[in-house]
Formats: C-alpha cells, structure tokens, sequence
C-alpha cells in the first residue's frame, strides 16, 4: 500500500499514456546522450588545442562532468533496455578541428555556450514532463551542473566580446 504522500503526489501527478510516457523519457536519454558524447569530444580536444589556461581548465571540468553523464545516461538507458545509438565516427566538426590559437578558444566556448542551454532546456523539459520518476529526479539533480558550466561559459563569451585580452577568472 501507498503511504499518504505518495499517493497525494500521484493524484496530483498529470494523467500521462504509457506511449508519451515512453516517447518524452526515451527522446531525453537520446538527446542527453548525444550531447554528452559532443561536448565531451569537444573538451577534449580543447584540452589539446586551446591556448588559453582558463579554458583549458573549463575543458577539463566539462569533459569530467560529461563523461560522468553519459556513464549515468547509459546506465538509465540500459536499466530501460533502450538502445541508444552507436557513438558517431566524429561528433567534433571539422571547422573546430581546423581553428587555431584564439580563434579556437572563441568557438569552443561559443559552441559550448550554445550547447550547454540546450542541455539545460532538455534537462528541465524531462524534469518537468517526463514521466519516469527516476529519470526526472536526475534531471533535477544534473541542472544545477548545467547551470554552473553556463555561467563559466557566458563569462568566456562575455569577455571575448568585450575585447578583453583574457577571459574572466574561473574560465
């Protein structure tokens, strides 16, 4: 038997068909794996092509925290026995790969400020539509992340605007 709270919070809980239940939680495993596997690709050849300390050091810290998010990705997905699909050939473009120096560092944390508030739309849809509770406390639980690589991110693309010599401390 349900104790009161959990069956107040199912009565609150929208009526969801197991088919849109099923299609918004897979899309958000899909989507969440597909820009974890881009960004982290693209940390890491940051870590090798940036020429700034500051984003080396983001580049460090994003490609630690995909990596752990694509591990809980899969783990959910397996856990669902959804198969998601085979890592590309290449997830990093071919315009990232050519660029040097500055003109590096601006894309890569252009590329990731763009990419990191479409992680955080996604994170926040599953978190308040999806209907797997598991999966939805994980989105919650991983916003906060998300958040905080935007702010370095918006810090980057702040001073580079600027004209700034070097980006902001932290980034």
């Amino acid at each position: 038997m349900l104790a009161p709270e959990a069956m107040a919070r199912a009565a609150r809980a929208p009526a969801v068909s197991a088919e849109a239940f099923n299609r918004v939680d897979r899309e958000f495993l899909r989507a969440a794996m597909r820009i974890s596997r881009t960004d982290q690709a693209l940390s890491r050849l940051a870590l090798r092509q940036a020429t700034r300390p500051q984003v080396r050091d983001f580049a460090r810290r994003l490609a630690a925290d995909h990596a752990r998010i694509g591990r809980d990705v899969r783990r959910y997905a397996g856990q669902r026995r959804l198969v998601l699909a085979k890592r590309p050939d290449d997830p990093v473009p071919a315009r990232s790969r050519a660029l040097k120096g500055a003109a590096f560092d601006r894309d890569y944390m252009a590329r990731m400020y763009r990419d990191t508030r479409e992680a955080i739309v996604l994170f926040q849809k599953e978190a308040r539509e999806g209907a797997d509770m598991e999966l939805k406390a994980y989105a919650s639980a991983t916003l906060p992340v998300l958040r905080a690589h935007l702010k370095l991110a918006q810090k980057g693309e702040a001073a580079w605007r600027l004209g700034a010599a070097a980006p902001a401390a932290g980034v």
